[in-house]
């Protein structure tokens, strides 16, 4: 029976598909103006392969085909002049911070970015290195928020209807001072968002984040 694929894998497939197709053509950039190299060559086609087989195989595939390509980057990278382009070390400590304290992932990507603007610039590197270094770092970013959320699935929130009212104001940006809600002065406000921070055991950044991920999980179910 052949097994039928949800809106969300389509997403998946597309968005990785494409930023493939992107770095290919920017491999394909650097190599008219560095001269193509065994490596290079090989870099292009694993990207190009990466789109074939994730359309034949989906997701389901994506282990292998990522397993495969790991092992063979290898090889290319010990065969070439490291550089900040195709090292992606910083970016897994960066992914570690999220892990470990999940509410300062925004920060610590913005930060990442502005580091790594400032190293490019610094070293005087060219532009189409720039592209590629963040072209897959989007990618990688991409995979790791999928990852988390298809293999950890979070706890569903334990909150009351007020709460609920309380975090769906604070999920739209709004400041805790402005919100106005019937029979709740501010301190009243404040003390629901302490108690179900204290009950789902997160902090006030992490409630928030936690409960936008879930209402848009159930908008998405239900569409």
């Amino acid at each position: 029976m052949r097994k039928k694929y949800n809106q969300k894998e389509h997403i998946f497939i597309f968005i990785t598909s494409f930023l493939a197709a992107i770095l290919s053509g920017l491999y394909a950039w650097r190599g008219f103006i560095e001269g193509f190299s065994i490596g290079l060559y090989s870099v292009i086609i694993l990207n190009i392969l990466y789109i074939i087989f994730t359309l034949i195989f989906k997701k389901d595939g994506f282990p292998i085909f990522y397993l495969v390509y790991t092992l063979i980057i290898i090889f290319v990278i010990a065969s070439i002049k490291t550089r900040l382009s195709n090292n992606y070390s910083c970016l897994l400590g960066i992914f570690i911070v999220i892990l470990y304290k999940p509410s300062i992932k925004r920060q610590a990507m913005i930060l990442y970015t502005t580091a790594l603007c400032l190293a490019f610039l610094l070293n005087e590197d060219t532009f189409y290195n720039f592209l590629i270094h963040i072209t897959k770092s989007i990618w990688f970013y991409y995979v790791f928020n999928e990852i988390i959320t298809d293999c950890y699935p979070h706890k569903k929130l334990i909150l009351f209807d007020d709460e609920i009212k309380i975090l769906e104001a604070l999920s739209k940006k709004r400041l805790q001072k402005s919100l106005i809600f019937d029979g709740m002065s501010e301190s009243t406000i404040y003390r629901r968002i302490k108690a179900a921070c204290k009950r789902n055991h997160m902090s006030k950044a992490e409630l928030i984040e936690e409960f936008k991920r879930q209402h848009d999980e159930i908008k998405n179910n239900s569409n």
